[in-house]
């Protein structure tokens, strides 16, 4: 018994071994990824999951897999399971993921709210502070509509701003209409009439 318990444990450690091998190199990916423009929150996501599973194991300020391998093979069982959580049950843990997330974000808010901007322009734009005031005032249903409303009135606005006259806008909802004012006065822009 002693002997069958011998090689499964050994046999858990290599593939243990192999995997966090695996998914250490794509923790440094993300790293290497998380520096590039329009990717600062990847962190966030199942890198920050796969921090914490990190830390449970090795402790505090641990930031790879590859280490601390246990010999209890429950242990054992469980960190595998963590890792190949981390590798195969994410859908943020590759760029190639993370971009398809973003675009189907963005294919999802123009059919819902008519705002139409490149996934890179959607990444940058879900990453900054304006996104997140507004995310939290309005929440991200009434901000991303308010938006659509001035991507879809552009060039009405930008004629009323060069004629230095205000807009009118037909917006039936109310926080929607709030929600557009505030954006363009944040941008320095003459407050609009709604209807």
């Amino acid at each position: 018994m002693a002997r069958k318990n011998e090689a499964e444990r050994k046999a858990l450690q290599k593939q243990y071994r192999k995997l966090a091998k695996r998914a250490d190199q794509r923790l440094k990916r993300l790293e290497d990824l998380s520096e590039q423009e329009g990717f600062g929150n990847i962190k966030k996501w199942a890198y920050n999951r796969a921090m914490k599973d990190i830390e449970q194991y090795s402790g505090k300020g641990a930031k790879r897999f590859n280490r601390d391998i246990p010999s209890d093979i429950k242990m054992l069982r469980a960190r595998i399971t963590d890792v190949e959580h981390f590798l195969f049950g994410t859908k943020t843990s590759t760029k190639k993921d993370i971009m398809k997330m973003y675009k189907k974000r963005v294919k999802t808010t123009a059919s819902r709210y008519g705002a139409e901007i490149s996934w890179e322009k959607a990444a940058d734009f879900y990453e900054s502070k304006t996104w997140k005031d507004l995310d939290r005032e309005y929440g991200s249903q009434t901000a991303i509509t308010a938006i659509g409303y001035i991507q879809q009135n552009g060039d009405k606005i930008q004629k009323a701003i060069e004629q230095h006259k205000p807009v009118t806008l037909r917006i039936k909802d109310e926080k929607v209409a709030e929600a557009v004012n505030n954006i363009l006065e944040e941008q320095g822009l003459s407050i609009l009439n709604m209807i």
